[in-house]
């Protein structure tokens, strides 16, 4: 049976270890810099504008200004693009107010970093879920 003063010293070591996974991760993202570009990020931005120019919430690839390797009805991560849409549609005139001009793609790119450090934490609760019901 393990006391309780040691399963409060094991929370406190998970919670540590948690932040240094956490700031471990954004160390990294930064020293990898805005300057890291997968060919697939111009997919949800391009997709995006033709949101925002044309007032439709059609996620087709086929309908946004892609190149013709990607021209191709084509809904793949809509959920990601919507919620990405809507949030940047949220921020954009907020930044503007702060006098802060932010493309897109860097608002999509902290959109996906804030979801990364949201895994790692829903993993520690769910991996220290299981390790404290014990």
């Amino acid at each position: 049976m393990v006391s309780q003063t040691n399963c409060e010293k094991q929370r406190w070591i998970s919670y540590g270890l948690l932040a240094i996974a956490c700031a471990v991760y954004v160390v990294l993202r930064f020293k990898a810099g805005l300057g890291y570009g997968h060919p697939d990020e111009m997919i949800p931005v391009k997709v995006i504008e033709n949101i925002f120019g044309s007032g439709v919430w059609d996620t087709n690839f086929n309908l946004a200004d892609l190149p013709d390797r990607f021209k191709y009805d084509q809904y793949n991560f809509s959920s990601y693009i919507i919620t990405s849409a809507v949030i940047a549609k949220m921020i954009t005139p907020v930044l503007q107010l702060l006098g802060i001009d932010v493309e897109l793609l860097t608002i999509l790119r902290c959109f996906s970093a804030v979801f990364h450090i949201g895994v790692i934490g829903l993993t520690f609760v769910l991996g220290a879920g299981s390790l404290w019901l014990r």
